[in-house]
């Protein structure tokens, strides 16, 4: 119903948003939670004129990949470090085993 307020390539088999696609979208299910009927939805989005510039060009999922694995690597070295910190400390004497100088509890 609404596939006429799209780009081209968010009607293809496989289906790939560009950021108007998505803020399109994001107004049909804005409309559709205050209460909006479909035909008061079309109207008003009848209106909207939508501009397809080279910046909407739809990009792959695969794009996105290397900054998913960047992001990984990320969290993975902050992990080893709070695993780090976390032996030190258990590793560390308690204050009374410090004060009566004996060797930590496990």
């Amino acid at each position: 119903m609404f596939s006429k307020h799209l780009s081209a390539s968010a009607q293809d088999r496989r289906r790939m948003y560009t950021d108007q696609d998505l803020e399109t979208l994001a107004q049909i299910k804005s409309m559709s939670a205050d209460g909006k009927t479909l035909d008061q939805i079309q109207e008003a989005l009848g209106e909207t004129v939508i501009v397809v510039t080279d910046e909407d060009q739809p990009t792959s999922s695969l794009a996105v990949i290397p900054a998913i694995i960047e992001q990984y690597e990320s969290l993975d070295s902050k992990l080893d470090q709070v695993l780090e910190r976390l032996d030190r400390v258990e590793n560390k004497p308690s204050l009374w085993d410090r004060l009566l100088n004996r060797k930590p509890s496990k």
